[in-house]
């Protein structure tokens, strides 16, 4: 979620950089084929031209880094929560993963110890879930 934040941020920074070494010239109007008026900008003139392709390759990398699955997931939780308790949200996911992760590697390490013969004592390690259900 806060990636997405960080690459668009790191990607508005190096366009700005870029901007910084080309100086803008007036636009001026030209006539279209079909006959109405069309403002064209004319390129920017390049003030250094090595720090210019510097710049330029770190924006790319940052375009880049905007365009990843992590930064699109993360845009895409926030839009799809509508800002509404996001971080909570978030926390509950984490909470439920972290207990399911430890759970499986509690049950997998006593399965190897069975698997190789050796005695499984009871869980050292008590997984408890609580979830609002009578069994």
């Amino acid at each position: 979620m806060f990636e997405s934040l960080r690459a668009e941020t790191l990607y508005k920074q190096a366009r700005k950089k870029v901007r910084s070494y080309e100086i803008r010239r007036i636009t001026f109007m030209i006539e279209s084929p079909h006959g109405t008026p069309e403002t064209v900008p004319p390129p920017p003139k390049i003030t250094n031209e090595i720090q210019h392709a510097a710049a330029a390759a770190e924006a790319a990398g940052a375009q880049a880094r905007r365009e990843t699955s992590i930064a699109v997931l993360g845009s895409a939780f926030v839009r799809g929560r509508n800002g509404s308790d996001t971080l909570l949200t978030l926390s509950r996911y984490d909470a439920m993963l972290a207990r399911s992760y430890y759970q499986a590697l509690h049950e997998l390490q006593r399965l190897q110890l069975a698997r190789r013969g050796e005695m499984v004592a009871p869980p050292v390690a008590i997984d408890v879930t609580m979830n609002g259900q009578d069994r």
